[in-house]
């Protein structure tokens, strides 16, 4: 099995996945998801529904804000169920939250 990080190239514009070669040759492409960006759209859609990080905790049970912070700060990705709730929250599909990773070559996802 190999793994590695790809692009591919549609208008004028690359976008990343993780492609898994299995042994078979069968291939599974997933997308990268940029969490930086994916962060400040969560910032964004935060600001224009007028919910500060104190509320949205709240509204999760997120337990802190902290948690919050980590999503909008680009350290990591809401979980599959904050992310529903987030998306219900906020108004919005999920599509509308998560960002794609952009690129612009291959190169090998583990490195040993």
């Amino acid at each position: 099995m190999s793994t590695t990080v790809c692009t591919d190239r549609e208008d004028d514009d690359y976008r990343a996945w993780i492609v898994i070669e299995f042994v078979d040759g069968e291939q599974m492409r997933y997308p990268l998801i940029d969490k930086k960006k994916t962060g400040q759209q969560i910032w964004q859609l935060m600001c224009k529904q007028e919910l500060s990080v104190k509320d949205v905790a709240e509204k999760l049970e997120a337990g802190s804000v902290q948690c919050v912070y980590q999503w909008i700060n680009g350290k990591r990705l809401p979980s599959i169920d904050n992310l529903y709730a987030l998306a219900d929250l906020l108004d919005v599909d999920i599509d509308e939250i998560l960002c794609r990773r952009r690129g612009g070559g291959e190169e090998d996802v583990f490195q040993r």
